[in-house]
């Protein structure tokens, strides 16, 4: 009983420490990728297709080991070809970083 206890508190707590890594909400992230960047990006989980624009899905930015929170707060306010004049507040950036870390 003792090793069942302690299995599921670490399944818990593996949880918790994930959640606490991304910088902010996932599903007002995804709420947000599917208001402002689905007309552009493919946001949807498992999603892999590149829009008739040539802009990669958010799954394909998850799936890549070399973007990371820091990687992805500077690139999401960078201009983009193509890109309309998206200008997210910090909360909001950090949501949909963690959106799209949640992909993994």
């Amino acid at each position: 009983m003792r090793i069942l206890t302690f299995a599921i508190l670490l399944v818990c707590a593996s949880g918790v420490a994930r959640a606490q890594q991304l910088p902010g909400d996932v599903v007002r992230g995804e709420v947000l990728a599917d208001r402002l960047c689905a007309q552009c990006h493919d946001v949807e989980a498992g999603g892999t297709g590149r829009s008739a624009k040539g802009a990669p899905a958010f799954q394909t930015l998850a799936d890549s080991r070399v973007l990371n929170t820091l990687s992805l707060r500077v690139l999401l306010p960078t201009p983009h070809r193509d890109m309309p004049d998206i200008i997210l507040e910090d909360a909001q950036t950090d949501d949909v970083i963690s959106y799209i870390l949640d992909l993994r």
